[in-house]
């Protein structure tokens, strides 16, 4: 008898495939701010380019930027280091400012868990960044 132990075995997708698709980046723009909404998932493929566009949007004169991470399904830590470096920049560079806007679920208790609520401004309340945002 052989060993039938592998024929039964689920497939597991290799988790190098799911690091193909990028996040998408919607944003919306009010006077010198952005709402930046980063839609799917950011892994340690992609995680750079959100770090790139926010510099990208400080550089183009937006002083505050808001990252929308309601529909953000994930992020790994190669992610999460991007909003070290984010923040950095935005302190090291007089009058920027940078906050989350995030829901309850995962994101948020790893946010809270990693204690970036510390150090960066976060909050579930979307009527505390209301403005009259126009999508650019």
């Amino acid at each position: 008898m052989g060993n039938n132990y592998n024929k039964n075995k689920p497939k597991i997708p290799f988790a190098g495939n799911i690091c193909d698709k990028p996040p998408i980046f919607d944003r919306s723009y009010a006077g010198d701010r952005c709402m930046m909404a980063v839609v799917g998932e950011l892994r340690q493929a992609h995680a750079e380019s959100l770090f790139d566009e926010a510099v990208r949007l400080f550089k183009s004169g937006v002083k505050d930027l808001i990252l929308d991470f309601r529909k953000l399904d994930y992020a790994d830590t190669a992610g999460l280091q991007n909003l070290v470096r984010i923040y950095r920049y935005a302190k090291e560079n007089d009058g920027m400012q940078f906050s989350i806007l995030t829901q309850t679920g995962d994101i948020i208790d790893i946010l809270i868990t990693c204690r970036f609520d510390k150090f960066i401004h976060i909050s579930q309340d979307e009527g505390e960044f209301k403005d009259n945002w126009q999508e650019g």
